[in-house]
């Protein structure tokens, strides 16, 4: 014959301010005292205390009209109260510490040109303000880019997308426009604009579409670069997350440092 074990309902297990009250008058020895280091009234720990008794069925301090003494349940009883409390406070401090994005973990989706230029100074200044936090850079083809975010592989992704996409939210924080880069010289003036048909009299050399320019590796101090006009062509750079996902505090906070660096940037 199968034993079945009875399984106690959440309405029958202590309250956390039982537990308080029982081991401040299993500390103190006394219900006043006690008291004061609650700030409660001694009425109102040994009510506390009578419903703790009530609870687990067992008495807890033998009482007279001067003192209380323990028994042997309350001997048994104390380590567990003190290890439930322990462990309520420990989650309080790890949630307080989540909410306050000072530890957890942030995934983020990026193709290579922005996990090389945009990430890595916000990086660097995250972990710097958050070191509790751990920051993991998907890096992936422009292609892989928006399966990664719709996916629920990463947290949000950086990058730019061609059109909107139902669900996707995106939000941008950097924009700017496509430029011709070449050694300076008669033919190529920095800093000054370039028509299309002007561009056609050079020889050009392209990157493969979604990768972004080489210029904007910043690996190359000695080119210089003139924005392409008549048309100009815009590109929009932002953070790319799901509708329906609630960012956690740590990403929202990365999110914040990567809108500053973004601000004025034309």
């Amino acid at each position: 014959m199968p034993i079945h074990k009875e399984t106690l309902s959440l309405s029958g297990l202590p309250s956390v301010r039982q537990l308080r009250a029982f081991v401040a008058v299993y500390y103190t020895g006394q219900v006043s005292a006690a008291a004061e280091q609650l700030a409660l009234t001694q009425p109102a720990v040994t009510v506390l205390l009578r419903e703790l008794e009530a609870r687990l069925g067992v008495r807890l301090f033998d009482r007279s009209t001067r003192s209380l003494r323990r028994t042997h349940a309350a001997t048994e009883a104390v380590a567990y109260a003190e290890r439930a409390l322990s462990e309520l406070e420990a989650l309080g401090a790890s949630m307080a510490q989540l909410a306050a994005g000072e530890r957890g973990l942030v995934r983020i989706a990026a193709t290579s040109t922005i996990a090389q230029t945009v990430l890595p100074p916000v990086m660097r200044r995250h972990l710097d303000l958050h070191p509790g936090v751990k920051v993991l850079i998907d890096d992936c083809a422009p292609a892989e880019f928006l399966d990664r975010v719709t996916s629920d592989r990463v947290d949000f992704g950086v990058g730019t997308l061609e059109a909107p996409v139902s669900g996707v939210v995106e939000t941008v924080f950097l924009r700017d426009w496509l430029m011709a880069a070449a050694l300076p010289g008669p033919g190529f003036v920095a800093g000054q604009p370039m028509t299309w048909k002007q561009l056609e009299r050079h020889p050009i050399v392209t990157v493969k579409a979604g990768y972004g320019s080489i210029l904007a590796q910043g690996n190359y101090p000695q080119l210089a670069g003139r924005r392409l006009v008549r048309p100009s062509v815009e590109r929009s750079t932002a953070v790319v997350r799901r509708a329906d996902r609630t960012l956690s505090p740590a990403a929202e906070g990365f999110i914040r440092l990567l809108s500053g660096r973004g601000n004025g940037a034309g």
